[in-house]
């Protein structure tokens, strides 16, 4: 299966170290192909078993999706101050967490706010 990705969110999808791919071969057991920087394509492929390479295609679309500006929507949640630090987690673990997992971004006011 191959997606158009605009290059500009090829490294989005690679990750720091190409963290994401992997973890999305990893879940999915797929293989995912991303053309080099130089590279003028903007196909990213994706081989594995038809149910594998769709979940994986779906995931992909949703990380993109997101950052083209689709289906995006804004939550509000009410949660007391004392309480961020819960959220926050130690250096930040628990929210990059749960951003990893959701594809969601999470903003938390500073406590002077």
């Amino acid at each position: 299966e191959q997606l158009d990705i605009p290059k500009r969110l090829h490294a989005s999808l690679i990750g720091k170290g190409g963290l994401i791919r992997k973890q999305l071969q990893t879940t999915h057991q797929v293989v995912i192909s991303i053309p080099n920087q130089t590279s003028p394509s903007t196909l990213v492929e994706i081989s594995g078993t038809p149910t594998a390479v769709a979940a994986a295609k779906a995931e992909i679309e949703s990380l993109v999706g997101l950052r083209l500006g689709a289906r995006l929507l804004l939550v509000k949640l009410k949660v007391p101050k004392p309480k961020h630090v819960f959220l926050i987690g130690k250096k930040g673990i628990v929210v990059q967490d749960l951003q990893k997992k959701t594809g969601v971004r999470i903003l938390i006011p500073r406590q002077e706010d």
